[in-house]
């Protein structure tokens, strides 16, 4: 999903996002929330903290169902902290 959405977004500065996804892993808490943890090998990208600057739309028999929304952060979230 995530990268369908860079890809097809456009967007040069999203494009060292993919080359991120190699490795990635992956938390669900809730159906609606994917958590995607890169190992942050790539080059990083210029795009500032918080939403990706592109939209995606969940149609369900072109219907409007909802929007996906692909958020980014770099800041260390502490769940994600194996050090101890």
């Amino acid at each position: 999903m995530v990268k369908a959405i860079v890809s097809t977004s456009e967007i040069p500065d999203g494009l060292p996002l993919l080359d991120d996804l190699i490795g990635a892993v992956v938390l669900q808490d809730v159906v609606w929330i994917y958590d995607v943890k890169t190992p942050n090998t790539a080059a990083g990208t210029a795009l500032p903290n918080g939403p990706f600057p592109a939209r995606a739309f969940v149609p369900n028999r072109t219907v409007y169902r909802g929007e996906i929304l692909l958020w980014l952060q770099r800041a260390t979230c502490p769940r994600w902290n194996t050090r101890g």
